[in-house]
């Protein structure tokens, strides 16, 4: 919906006393008579307009003041709406966090009302208890208090290659809404174990959640461990839960055969699923890079169209890595190009071209193409909510990667190499240390190999 102009409100009779306007982005303004609706020197009506921001949280719709047109413009109008915004999308309630800052400023005064007090009357030792009673209620931080202003920006946000974004996906679906408004001192030991039981509960046959109980723990730890270092807990009650504790991996082992990869390809182009992501399956089919961590957060300076490289950065393991593109491989690159060559990123975020998109929304794009006899998600039709579903089962875009290097294989391309190609180490340390040698010649024989391979099954497929 358009936004109001000022001549519109200008424009405004006592006839529209009463009347709800629309300025867009879940804002509206109610129009009510001042002065009993007497003319003012302008001889205009005496009208003025609330405007009020219309959100939800916690499930509950709430309404939170603006300002008044014409005493304030539409420009500082909006410059609030937008500082609210900003705090929604961070998680905040905007009214809470006003009742919040409230509360301060009322103890910050009565702080000072006090120290005042306390230097007048005699009295002095029983004002500066009531002074320290005060100082500690403002010190003691909720967890996601303590997460958000303190361990968050000082912490993940420099440490992680996304800024800490998926650490704060993962925290708002399973740590904050269980310990998220504990006292961060409060926060024990049978907290964090029904956070992992919770996850536990979402395990089913083919994923068991003990990687992601692993992950959540290790995160958890981390900013419990920050806490403690700088005096701000007692003791850190996550060091009482082992991750061996938690269970075994559930290693994956889908590899897709070659009828599959067929089908695969040939069903692409009709599971209404972006060409973008599609060319992202495919190079990572032939090439066996990890495509969440390392294919969709690359920028296009990694991809050399002329020495035919593409530049692995900051991977899993710590070890940069070189890999070859094939004729198959260079041709996708090439096709992706033309989609995303103008911007910083080869797969950039829709909403904002400056960062790249959410490395876990083609996983569950590919999943909800698989969904068997359960119904299609909401917005989705019928048609392709079963538009990837393989004849061996289920498949994750992980599982290309594994399935290149057992291709590569079964082209007689030695084991080693293979591994070497998905930039395994060396589980040897000595080997790992004293045999330096990476067989790039080798390497790039496999890439073309397997590119080859794809190619002629490609064409196959176009060929019917």
């Amino acid at each position: 919906m358009s936004q109001l102009q000022v001549k519109d409100l200008k424009n405004l009779t006592l006839q529209d006393v009463g009347r709800t306007l629309s300025d867009g982005q879940s804002v509206q303004g109610q129009i009510r008579a001042t002065k009993k609706g007497l003319s003012n020197s302008s001889g205009l009506p005496a009208l003025s307009v609330d405007f009020r921001l219309i959100y939800r949280f916690a499930a509950k719709q709430h309404k939170l003041y603006l300002g008044s047109w014409p005493k304030s413009s539409l420009t500082e109008i909006r410059a609030q709406r937008d500082f609210y915004k900003g705090m929604l999308a961070n998680g905040i309630d905007p009214i809470a966090e006003i009742a919040r800052q409230q509360e301060i400023r009322s103890l910050d005064h009565e702080i000072e009302h006090l120290r005042q007090s306390a230097e007048r009357q005699e009295q002095q030792e029983l004002a500066n208890n009531r002074l320290l009673e005060i100082q500690q209620r403002r010190e003691r931080q909720t967890y996601r208090q303590f997460f958000e202003q303190d361990f968050f920006p000082n912490t993940l946000k420099l440490g992680r290659a996304d800024g800490g974004d998926e650490v704060i996906r993962s925290f708002e679906k399973d740590v904050f809404p269980i310990i998220g408004d504990i006292a961060l001192e409060d926060v024990c030991k049978e907290h964090l174990k029904l956070i992992l039981d919770t996850i536990g509960q979402r395990a089913t046959k083919s994923q068991n959640m003990v990687r992601t109980k692993k992950k959540v723990l290790s995160d958890v730890r981390q900013s419990l461990s920050y806490a403690f270092e700088n005096d701000l807990i007692p003791g850190d009650p996550s060091q009482k839960i082992s991750k061996k504790s938690l269970g075994k991996d559930k290693m994956g082992d889908r590899v897709l055969s070659e009828y599959e990869i067929a089908e695969l390809m040939q069903k692409l182009p009709n599971c209404d699923l972006s060409l973008s992501y599609q060319l992202a399956l495919l190079i990572t089919l032939a090439t066996g890079v990890r495509v969440a961590d390392e294919l969709l957060t690359a920028r296009w300076t990694q991809v050399d169209f002329t020495a035919r490289i593409f530049y692995v950065q900051d991977p899993k393991n710590g070890v940069n890595h070189q890999i070859h593109l094939s004729d198959y491989v260079w041709k996708k690159f090439q096709a992706l190009h033309t989609i995303s060559g103008h911007t910083e990123w080869i797969f950039p975020s829709q909403r904002n071209l400056d960062k790249h998109i959410n490395i876990k929304d083609l996983a569950k794009k590919v999943a909800d193409r698989q969904r068997g006899a359960e119904p299609a998600l909401q917005g989705r039709t019928q048609a392709h909510k079963n538009s990837l579903e393989l004849p061996l089962g289920k498949w994750r875009p992980h599982d290309l990667r594994r399935t290149m290097s057992t291709t590569m294989v079964e082209l007689d391309i030695t084991p080693d190499i293979a591994d070497k190609c998905l930039n395994h180490l060396e589980s040897d340390s000595n080997r790992r240390t004293y045999i330096l040698a990476k067989n790039k010649k080798a390497m790039k024989a496999a890439w073309d190999l397997i590119g080859s391979h794809l190619q002629s099954i490609e064409s196959r497929i176009n060929a019917k």
